[in-house]
């Protein structure tokens, strides 16, 4: 889908947050179906062909259909995590537009117009507000920008015979906690192998969330040292492995 996508702003979306959030969900969802007058929206002022209002509905009922599909709106956290996975896959299989996809302005106009009632289903507070961060922020705590990120970057390929194992794998923090280090998730294949080295450790709870923290910050030194883009993926892998390896015995000979 090659498209302009329309955006919005933060002080608009803090606007619309505060007229949305006293409605329940099904009325967000029904009120989603009518879009605005996207001659009146914002889009680049140049660029690729805009994306039409048809097309953005198509977007929004292939992203509610998996949704559904993967336990919306029931659940505790649990469904919650598998919902975020499906709109991820269904995100990057949308094949949306890098460039576009980049701008938290994008993700904050299909938070507020595409999919409020997720919004709200996800991360409202127990008084019905929403960290602002999840709507007008980075694209790394935006709502939806971090799932399509999360998605683009740990996806194996659709020639892979397990092209989502890794991200069905790993768990919301340890991907926030690789994604965040641009130095390491700027390139995909690093990325992947970080996280693959992660979930082959096997650790949970604060020993692996602690793990992680270390051996991100030895990555992020030796992505600078040397020239990652030139190893092959085993050797990334075992780049990731080795560097695991130190930081857990570091670990132990200092307890």
């Amino acid at each position: 889908m090659n498209r302009g996508f329309p955006r919005l702003g933060a002080a608009q979306a803090k606007r619309a947050l505060s007229v949305l959030r006293d409605k329940p969900l099904e009325q967000l969802r029904l009120g989603s179906r009518i879009l605005p007058d996207l001659a009146t929206e914002r889009f680049a002022a140049t660029g690729m062909q805009r994306a039409s209002a048809s097309e953005l509905k198509s977007l929004q009922e292939e992203v509610r259909l998996r949704m559904e599909e993967a336990g919306y709106p029931h659940g505790g956290v649990d469904a919650r995590s598998d919902v975020d996975r499906a709109i991820a896959r269904t995100l990057v299989e949308l094949d949306l537009p890098v460039g576009e996809m980049l701008r938290p302005d994008v993700w904050t106009w299909m938070s507020i117009h595409l999919l409020p009632d997720y919004l709200f289903w996800r991360w409202a507070k127990s008084d019905g507000t929403i960290t602002e961060a999840r709507v007008g922020g980075s694209i790394h705590r935006s709502a939806l920008g971090r799932l399509w990120l999360r998605g683009v970057v740990f996806d194996r390929g659709p020639t892979s015979g397990d092209r989502w194992g890794l991200m069905e794998k790993i768990p919301e923090d340890a991907a926030q906690a690789i994604l965040e280090r641009t130095t390491v998730s700027a390139d995909r294949r690093l990325a992947r192998a970080v996280a693959q080295a992660w979930v082959d450790i096997g650790l949970t709870g604060t020993a692996a969330e602690n793990l992680l923290r270390r051996t991100m910050i030895l990555l992020r030194v030796q992505a600078a040292l040397i020239e990652v883009a030139a190893l092959g993926d085993d050797e990334l892998k075992r780049l990731a492995d080795e560097a695991f390896a130190r930081e857990a015995n570091g670990a132990k000979s200092l307890s």
